[in-house]
């Protein structure tokens, strides 16, 4: 495989990759600010929600751990082509994630439903 040790992105392409990365950033912020209050919910002993809001917190993180992988290949040089793939593996883990939670909340729900059919 060849190694991309000195390629840098154009400033256009530098523009693109930064409005994604701000962007990557309020997605963050927001499921993180989303994820505490629900979290709390432990303390009424709501675990349901609790797990909920750790979801949420772990894919805010997850996706801050993306923004700054994206911000560097901007802000850095000499590194852009490993810092995309950094980032491009903290979005894989996230959408694993999502996927993980959608698939099991969906069988959940079937579950569920049939149990109510019964």
């Amino acid at each position: 495989m060849a190694k991309f040790t000195n390629y840098e992105f154009t400033e256009e392409q530098n523009r693109v990759i930064a409005v994604l990365a701000n962007r990557i950033l309020v997605l963050g912020i927001v499921l993180i600010a989303i994820g505490i209050p629900i979290l709390a919910m432990i303390f009424k002993g709501d675990l349901v929600a609790t797990s909920i809001g750790a979801l949420y917190i772990l894919m805010g993180t997850l996706s801050l751990n993306s923004y700054a992988s994206f911000r560097r290949i901007v802000t850095t040089t000499h590194r852009d082509i490993s810092n995309l793939m950094d980032a491009m593996k903290a979005l894989a883990t996230m959408y694993t994630l999502q996927i993980l939670v959608f698939v099991g909340s969906a069988i959940a729900f079937v579950i569920f439903e049939l149990r109510l059919l019964q």
